[in-house]
């Protein structure tokens, strides 16, 4: 893989009555004082969904997918806006119709095509990248299993864009 970033699968165990949301919270809760949050990549029985989970007394607004995010290929091809900041989000990326709350909605492509990295991440501020990203390609897509998270490796290093 192109990137330096590791990339970690975990499992979110859901029971009856938990929202998507909260069954990633414990796969996304490592916070520290340079990273605001994380973003993960994850399949539910609704369909390939982006989650974003602040610490918590930080909040989210939106989210962006680059195809090739390093390099001079770099291409904005998703961009998800929620109406008020929240601490917790996830939404099907590949949906064409925003739910309620979310004022930007540009879903992802329905395929994602092989060699290419994507790179999903959330922020709070426009030119202040507060969430740390997931890397991953089209093959890590296919992988993923129902309850499956993908998100990068916390302990490595590496900034997002901004949107």
């Amino acid at each position: 893989m192109s990137t330096a970033r590791r990339r970690l699968r975990q499992r979110a165990h859901t029971g009856a009555g938990l929202a998507a949301t909260d069954a990633i919270v414990l796969a996304l809760s490592s916070c520290s004082p340079e990273i605001k949050g994380n973003t993960g990549l994850m399949l539910t029985d609704r369909g390939l969904e982006g989650a974003w989970n602040a610490c918590p007394d930080d909040d989210l607004q939106g989210a962006l997918l680059i195809r090739d995010s390093n390099t001079d290929r770099s291409q904005r091809i998703g961009r998800w806006e929620t109406s008020h900041p929240v601490n917790r989000a996830a939404w099907l990326i590949q949906d064409s119709t925003a739910p309620d709350g979310w004022d930007i909605w540009k879903p992802a492509p329905s395929h994602f095509e092989p060699g290419h990295v994507y790179s999903l991440f959330a922020w709070s501020e426009v030119n202040v990248t507060n969430a740390a990203g997931v890397d991953f390609e089209a093959s890590d897509v296919d992988r993923l299993a129902v309850g499956e998270v993908l998100i990068n490796d916390p302990t490595s290093e590496g900034v997002a864009p901004s949107p």
